[in-house]
């Protein structure tokens, strides 16, 4: 980053809920889009340590290393820190860390409430489904042996059918050789 750059957290304008705005910081080395593309540094994941007390020990940003992220810019998903603010992240709506995490936490909370609350409908749908492919299992069974007995019959009785054609088939030739015979003589 330039020296000669005038950025100062007196630039940023902060709103009741926290929410900061750069859109209009003066000083910033070059000018930026606020719809452009972050750098591949708003990709990376910055580990932060889980006590409510300690709001910036052992944060550290992963693009500029040894400074404090004290940011999260709420377009990139992402902790920032004063120099990411300056660079990759103008114009973007940013909020202070402690009210991101408040803010998620409290999502995460809800999110965790509701899907405690669907558990038991959950498993009650599972359980019905698992009946109704018990009993398919079951009717599936039942099907197959009354096929294969309907079948069954049914070849039991085309072959009676067809003995019983073949004994008048036979019965009908021996009357006829008969009268043939009765013929030749």
């Amino acid at each position: 980053m330039d020296n000669d750059c005038n950025f100062s957290k007196d630039n940023i304008e902060t709103s009741e809920k926290g929410e900061t705005s750069q859109e209009n910081i003066a000083g910033s080395t070059q000018q930026e889009s606020p719809a452009r593309e972050c750098s591949n540094a708003t990709q990376e994941s910055i580990t932060f340590t889980n006590t409510e007390d300690s709001e910036s020990e052992g944060k550290g940003c992963v693009s500029h290393a040894g400074a404090e992220v004290k940011y999260y810019c709420s377009q990139c998903h992402t902790a920032v820190c004063d120099v990411c603010m300056q660079t990759d992240h103008v114009g973007h709506t940013t909020t202070a860390m402690s009210g991101a995490m408040t803010g998620d936490r409290a999502s995460l909370t809800s999110l965790v409430s509701t899907i405690k609350d669907a558990i038991p409908r959950v498993d009650k749908a599972i359980k019905v489904v698992e009946d109704i492919q018990c009993q398919l299992i079951v009717n599936t069974e039942s099907a197959k042996i009354k096929i294969n007995s309907l079948f069954n019959e049914l070849a039991f009785l085309v072959e009676q059918r067809k003995q019983a054609a073949l004994g008048d088939l036979a019965q009908k030739t021996a009357s006829k050789e008969n009268v043939l015979k009765e013929q030749k003589r």
